[in-house]
């Protein structure tokens, strides 16, 4: 069965630093009632994201990731037909990553017809540590991407950091 409403996925541990990007873009989301989509928190394990995924047409996931790029900086990708690139393949917090998931959902062919990338790059995923103000001020930012990703007409307000 093909499930048409898509689904973004928000990986990360809210309690590793920069890791905790995901979750607060997961509970912003959550918070405005994104109707045009199904919005989930996840922790990353890659086969549990691929069995998330089972069905979807569209999935975005949005992730920190560990980049040379400065802090703060988001990337969006489009990696339904092109492979998804090295920096995002590296081992996270989530064991194999994300990147690993959308890989090895690619080669067992279940990969949805469409999957986006919103990641923030990061550098802090110490446990323990809170998330860094250049992410924390890219949440938003983050959020409207992936409105505008799934179709959504979503305005999303500033909140002070």
């Amino acid at each position: 069965m093909r499930i048409a409403r898509p689904l973004v996925t928000c990986l990360g541990n809210p309690d590793r630093g920069d890791d905790g990007f995901g979750p607060q873009v997961a509970e912003r989301l959550s918070q405005t009632r994104l109707v045009d989509a199904d919005v989930v928190w996840h922790r990353g394990d890659a086969l549990a994201l691929i069995e998330l995924w089972q069905g979807r047409v569209h999935v975005v996931v949005v992730d920190a990731v560990l980049s040379a790029r400065p802090t703060g900086v988001l990337l969006h990708m489009d990696v339904s037909s092109d492979p998804i690139p090295q920096e995002m393949r590296s081992a996270s917090t989530h064991a194999l990553g994300a990147g690993a998931a959308i890989e090895l959902a690619r080669t067992l062919g279940r990969l949805p017809a469409r999957i986006d990338v919103v990641a923030a790059c990061a550098c802090s995923f110490e446990l323990g540590s809170e998330l860094r103000p250049e992410l924390a001020q890219q949440v938003e930012v983050a959020c409207q991407w992936v409105a505008g990703l799934v179709g959504a007409n979503v305005a999303f307000a500033r909140t002070p950091v």
